[in-house]
């Protein structure tokens, strides 16, 4: 019987999430790291994938990455670097 319900409980999470945009949600803290638990969100339907990046010259700072709305891409430099840009399919923010 449990094994019937693997099946069963994994198509209603893929058909609950269908139609929604799905993004990666993570800070890194230290350049070149991956992030430690990955976790992800669900935009709503007037929000969009972002990745922030900021350093301070060639340094690395931080990244973020997640869900926004009224996401709009921007540089500012040229020293203390701020980076965002917007996304709008699955996962386009890695």
């Amino acid at each position: 019987m449990s094994k019937m319900l693997v099946p069963i409980f994994t198509a209603l999470l893929y058909f609950s999430t269908a139609g929604a945009l799905l993004c990666h949600m993570c800070v890194r803290l230290q350049p070149n790291k991956m992030c430690t638990g990955w976790k992800s969100c669900k935009a709503d339907q007037e929000e969009s994938c972002f990745v922030h990046t900021h350093s301070l010259g060639n340094n690395f700072v931080f990244a973020k990455m997640g869900c926004v709305s009224n996401c709009q891409d921007y540089v500012i430099g040229p020293y203390n670097w701020h980076i965002f840009h917007c996304c709008t399919k699955d996962f386009c923010n890695a």
